[in-house]
């Protein structure tokens, strides 16, 4: 039996093919800017939007409420690629790899992969508000204010993605970098470096459907949880991970002599431990909304997925 998951990634990937379809500039940033959105992503954002939606939006034959929030979905893709390309830069982790292949700057040049990620967030923003031309969805009946909805729900993905949300946890992953942080600032960082934009993209889906108030704060809850085991994942398997595995550079923090969650509370062993925690709260966030919304166990599977990945 296919996974929800797949089919919102094999969803996901045909509009995305259609979007770039209509994306042209100058080379090599036309090549550029399509080879780091195409390079094997797990697409994990744009699923949560999807998720987001199909959790609180009802359906008839005329409206399929994925098809509502696709400029949604890919705009936050394009957000979480651009974070990606700056990440991986010389300046930043000055990583070679990214999901087996090289990455943006070293295929096409430090100047030109930093112009790539700045096109990425343009364009992010254009997609999310192209919506509002399309007269068909701006008269969806299960909305009361579409064009207020859409808006909306962009804003909280523009604000998850800046300066008090994804890049103010860059902001922190920089500074912390030259001292050993305590286990909370660990956290504070991944709450806005991870939690940010996966919280950005689930409750942007359900935003776009008008949600109520204690869905979103439950949506809030299970993303900043969802993010932070997200991350102290990453972490353990930069230790015990495969290169041919991760698809990227192991041993990097160590490499860069960077403290990472592992270190601030002493061993793989208990951060494992806690991974299991802040799993066991994301998933109380949604059982106490379980009855309101639809698919709850896609979240729960969601969460364990992640506790078993390996790359």
């Amino acid at each position: 039996m296919i996974n929800i998951f797949d089919l919102f990634k094999q969803s996901f990937d045909k509009y995305l093919d259609g979007y770039l379809k209509h994306v042209y500039s100058y080379q090599p940033l036309d090549d550029a800017y399509k080879y780091s959105i195409l390079n094997g992503g797990k697409r994990i954002r744009p699923s949560l939007v999807f998720l987001g939606a199909y959790a609180v939006a009802p359906r008839n034959e005329f409206y399929n409420p994925e098809e509502l929030v696709v400029e949604l979905a890919v705009g936050i893709e394009l957000i979480h690629s651009y974070s990606l390309v700056h990440d991986d830069l010389p300046c930043m982790d000055n990583d070679s790899l990214r999901r087996g292949k090289p990455t943006t700057h070293i295929k096409y040049g430090a100047g030109m992969a930093t112009i790539t990620g700045d096109a990425m967030l343009n364009g992010a923003a254009e997609e999310m508000l192209s919506a509002l031309d399309n007269d068909f969805y701006m008269s969806c009946p299960f909305v009361k204010d579409n064009y207020k909805a859409q808006v909306n729900a962009t804003k909280y993905i523009l604000k998850c993605s800046g300066m008090n949300g994804m890049i103010g946890g860059q902001c922190l992953d920089i500074r912390e970098n030259t001292k050993n942080p305590s286990k909370s600032d660990l956290i504070r960082m991944y709450k806005l470096k991870t939690s940010a934009l996966l919280r950005g993209a689930l409750v942007a889906g359900a935003l776009r459907f008008e949600a109520s108030e204690d869905i979103i704060n439950a949506f809030e809850k299970f993303a900043d949880n969802f993010g932070i085991l997200f991350q102290i994942q990453d972490d353990i398997l930069d230790l015990t991970s495969t290169r041919e595995e991760l698809g990227k550079d192991v041993h990097q923090d160590e490499a860069n002599d960077k403290f990472t969650y592992i270190d601030a509370v002493g061993g793989i062993d208990q951060a494992k431990l806690d991974v299991m925690s802040y799993a066991d709260e994301a998933k109380a966030a949604i059982k106490t909304i379980e009855g309101k919304i639809n698919g709850a166990e896609y979240f729960y599977e969601l969460i364990d997925n992640m506790i078993a990945r390996k790359k």
